[in-house]
């Protein structure tokens, strides 16, 4: 029996294409025994590969959100322990003030009072100007100055500064102080 050289070219074209297709695949399933990956290339999964940038993108997302989330947390922690500091400096000048409305208090004493009411003031303004690493809390979205000057003039603005910790959820990170003195 006689096989035309052509028919045995063709089929040996055949074979040798046949033998490379699984030699290719068997060095895949080599390789994603050895590696412990399923996609080792884009090519290898396109969908896939979609997907898993979608993910990094949210893994990424979520970092900068928990970031923001640490620095807001900060920012408030400060400004809570502030407003707790004014409260109490309030109580002490209302204290004073009561005091002083007796008219059984010198000159002197009055004069002293009025030092301590100042101290007070000085205090308060100090809790006003609150700041985390010059970023001043209640100088509204003017928080890179001072939110009220020596003589107690409001200098902020009355916006309230945000950041996203969040796909669609925000968080104050800065106050309109304008009404706190």
């Amino acid at each position: 029996m006689t096989i035309h050289r052509s028919a045995y070219n063709s089929r040996l074209s055949s074979l040798s294409t046949l033998t490379a297709n699984i030699a290719k695949e068997m060095a895949k399933v080599q390789e994603r025994a050895t590696t412990g990956l399923n996609i080792s290339r884009p090519s290898d999964s396109p969908t896939d590969v979609i997907r898993l940038h979608r993910v990094k993108a949210q893994v990424e997302d979520q970092e900068v959100w928990i970031d923001n989330a640490e620095y807001a947390y900060s920012l408030l922690t400060i400004a809570d322990d502030a407003m707790t500091d004014m409260t109490s400096v309030i109580s002490d000048a209302r204290e004073l003030a009561v005091m002083m409305a007796s008219e059984t208090y010198s000159t002197d004493q009055r004069a002293a009072a009025a030092t301590d009411a100042q101290a007070l003031v000085d205090q308060y303004l100090d809790l006003l100007n609150s700041n985390m690493g010059e970023r001043y809390i209640f100088a509204g979205n003017a928080y890179d100055s001072l939110a009220y000057d020596e003589t107690g003039t409001y200098l902020g603005d009355t916006g309230v500064p945000w950041t996203s910790v969040g796909e669609s959820t925000t968080v104050n990170v800065g106050f309109d102080g304008s009404d706190l003195f």
